[in-house]
């Protein structure tokens, strides 16, 4: 199959990164299949890959430390993803669904909408954490470097 990591300019933007697209020679599309007329920029990179999951955790690992949002393992291991990938790291990176990820004692670091929109007008934090077990100090260590209150 062949990909395109594909770029794009608007109006006052240049060069915005537009994500990753599976490509036929005239459409790009993405996994969920949504798709577009492949309009050729500077930036584009096309890359082969076997499938949807190799790019997939290809990208998340590439990327894991960008990241605020994502996945501390029980040993303080951090797996950074963005905020709408949590289930795609947990699927295609570590190997479980999110729900065993929790059970086995991982945090799930996400932002928390009530709080992003209270941000302006009470200095809040904007990312929160769930666990299903008392985080260890391994975790903590990185709650806090992350800013976040535990």
């Amino acid at each position: 199959m062949i990909f395109i990591h594909e770029y794009d300019d608007y109006p006052g933007q240049k060069n915005v990164d537009n994500g990753i697209w599976e490509f036929d020679g005239t459409f790009c599309y993405n996994r969920n299949g949504g798709h577009h007329i492949y309009i050729p920029h500077p930036m584009d990179k096309k890359f082969e890959a076997e499938s949807w999951e190799e790019v997939l955790k290809a990208e998340l690992l590439a990327n894991r430390y960008k990241y605020t949002t994502g996945w501390i393992s029980p040993n303080g291991a951090f797996f950074g993803c963005d905020v709408e990938d949590h289930d795609d790291m947990a699927r295609y990176v570590l190997g479980k669904s999110q729900t065993n990820l929790e059970r086995s004692g991982w945090i799930k670091v996400y932002e928390n909408p009530a709080r992003v929109r209270a941000m302006a007008h009470h200095n809040m934090k904007r990312y929160d954490y769930y666990c299903e077990k008392i985080p260890t100090p391994e975790q903590e260590e990185v709650l806090t470097r992350l800013g976040i209150e535990i």
